[in-house]
């Protein structure tokens, strides 16, 4: 992402909440970068590369600074620039994957598109399901939709929406707390670096959030009530949001669920936690917002009931057909009532 293209986001500081804007005095980003080079300044967690940094954004009351690195506005607390002693030594920041999860991310990945990717697989037909519902919502917005992906995880427009889709919105802004998961594909596409549940945009900046099979992947801790982190997700995309919220989310019966618990009181944590109908029924209520879609479709009714799959992640030698798995994915649009 160049010079032009930062100023004219619409971008505000996670921390503070006021606007950020670029720092175009080179002699200041000189200034800084060699501060930096001598350790006198640092990121708030871990070290930056030298030479990494592109550009530097400032939040209007002048508090907090936050680095551009590899054309990615890095808009975490644990990017902010800071004195060297302000820095948490304890934290570290990887910015690129090491060369062993880079093999097993590839060694995974192959597993996965062979199980569930493919013109045949689930992933794939839930992906066209989501597009088929959502062709025409986005296609009603005048000079094109603004999108920001929530989760992003390194998929480009074309892929969370379709070419189709993708060709005919204004802008799309996908959004990751992971820098090496963000870029892992090479592509810049408006990708920031921030916090779902202080999403780094100003209000009603987008028309609508996309929140594709994420939730999930918020985890659970043990003693931690499951439905706080998701209300902070939601509310935080309703506030940037114009139209509301579109996403499509897996599940587990009501006993899969329980079974999840119960493991839960021996793992203390578990970074995937699958929840069931009834669990995301219950949310939509507690967040009072206005259902406009609520469905759920069997994984057998949206492809070939035949097709094979692990029961378990990563378990290639126990394998059933679809019409016996319990899985089954939620499509959903939600309105905050407070836009109306």
């Amino acid at each position: 992402m160049n010079s032009s293209s930062l100023s004219s986001l619409p971008l505000r500081c996670p921390l503070s909440g006021s606007s950020l804007e670029l720092l175009d005095n080179d002699r200041e980003i000189l200034a800084i970068n060699e501060a930096i080079g001598k350790g006198d300044l640092t990121l708030a967690a871990g070290s930056i590369p030298k030479g990494a940094i592109d550009s530097i954004l400032i939040s209007a009351d002048g508090q907090n600074q936050y680095p551009v690195i590899d054309g990615v506005p890095c808009l975490l607390g644990d990017f902010r620039i800071v004195k060297h002693e302000e820095n948490d030594s304890v934290k570290t920041i990887d910015l690129q994957m090491s060369s062993l999860q880079r093999k097993q991310w590839k060694a995974i990945t192959a597993r996965y598109e062979k199980w569930v990717g493919g013109a045949d697989g689930i992933i794939t037909k839930v992906q066209e399901e989501f597009q088929r519902r959502n062709t025409s919502l986005l296609a009603e917005v005048k000079n094109g939709a603004v999108i920001l992906d929530v989760g992003n995880g390194g998929t480009t427009s074309s892929e969370l929406l379709g070419q189709k889709i993708a060709d005919s919105i204004q802008t799309f802004y996908a959004l990751d707390s992971s820098f090496p998961m963000l870029t892992r594909n090479g592509i810049r596409e408006g990708q920031i670096l921030g916090d779902a549940r202080s999403i780094p945009l100003s209000d009603n900046s987008v028309d609508y959030v996309t929140i594709n099979n994420v939730l999930h992947h918020l985890g659970r801790h043990v003693d931690a009530e499951p439905s706080i982190n998701m209300k902070e997700v939601f509310n935080e995309a309703f506030r940037v949001s114009r139209s509301g919220v579109i996403g499509v989310e897996v599940l587990v019966p009501q006993i899969g669920q329980q079974l999840e618990t119960l493991a839960l009181q021996f793992l203390k944590f578990m970074p995937t936690f699958v929840y069931s109908e009834t669990f995301y029924r219950n949310l939509m209520t507690d967040l009072g917002a206005e259902v406009i879609e609520f469905e759920s479709i069997f994984q057998c009714k949206l492809m070939t009931p035949f097709k094979f799959f692990p029961p378990i992640m990563d378990l290639p030698f126990i394998q059933l057909p679809a019409f016996l798995m319990p899985y089954s994915f939620l499509f959903y649009h939600l309105k905050s009532n407070a836009s109306d």
